[in-house]
């Protein structure tokens, strides 16, 4: 209940999701702090009902990933630094950061690919707006850029959120840029985390200059991509009703 609703809405969603909490033999989570948040608002007593089962990526992007090769961008400048966002542009989106960025660095441009859910967005000629683009078709379009970013303004509702777009952003294979929060600290030997907008613009030079070192090795960032396949998160879910079908039938 994080999104920003009507009192009468807060209040029905509120009373249903205590009757879901009340009624749930099992309730699942997709982030440490969506356990946090349910445990301390309705006591220690559900605790056994919590399980955390994260997002993930799909195995089908990543063999598009694997296969798919860089060519001629028509994204935009010549002889410019591309970073791109996937996702829906809302209100916890920062463009404060970006726009610093662009002001600083004439060889930086972002492209935002996206449902936009705000009423209006900033005019740059480097911050580039496109339509959203299929799941099946996003490896082939990431293989434009030369990095990829995560500027969320930090509020209660991004704190609880493990971000799909992260798992598959690392799938890319180039550099990530995502703020600072500890719902993703686990993703700190993959991704280049700032908290402060002096840290996100050094980060950008260094990624404008080639000399931003990457976190990680191909390797390591594949074996953690495949411990984190939705494949795996169904793996986990179906071993956790195989226990509540074995303990019903007790």
């Amino acid at each position: 209940m994080g999104f920003p609703l009507s009192q009468g809405r807060f209040e029905l969603l509120a009373r249903l999701e205590r009757e879901l909490v009340t009624r749930a033999t099992i309730i699942l989570c997709s982030s440490a702090r969506l356990c946090e948040i349910l445990i301390s608002r309705y006591g220690r007593g559900i605790e056994s009902k919590v399980t955390l089962v994260r997002n993930g990526v799909s195995r089908t992007m990543l063999l598009e990933t694997a296969q798919s090769t860089s060519g001629d961008s028509e994204t935009g400048l010549e002889n410019s630094t591309k970073v791109a966002y996937f996702g829906t542009i809302a209100e916890w989106f920062d463009f404060d950061v970006l726009l610093a960025a662009l002001n600083r660095n004439p060889a930086i441009e972002f492209h935002l690919a996206g449902p936009i859910s705000v009423r209006t967005v900033p005019r740059h000629k480097r911050l580039k707006f496109h339509k959203p683009v299929r799941h099946d078709e996003l490896a082939a379009f990431a293989a434009n850029f030369d990095g990829f970013v995560m500027p969320f303004r930090m509020s209660s509702l991004t704190e609880a959120v493990d971000p799909v777009k992260l798992y598959e952003y690392l799938a890319f294979g180039k550099e990530v840029l995502a703020v600072r929060y500890q719902e993703i600290e686990r993703f700190s030997q993959f991704v280049h985390l700032y908290r402060t907008v002096p840290e996100f613009l050094e980060m950008i030079d260094q990624l404008v200059a080639r000399t931003l070192k990457s976190k990680s090795s191909a390797a390591d960032r594949s074996a953690f991509l495949a411990r984190n396949t939705w494949q795996a998160r169904c793996n986990h879910i179906c071993q956790l009703l195989s226990g509540l079908s074995s303990t019903v039938q007790a």
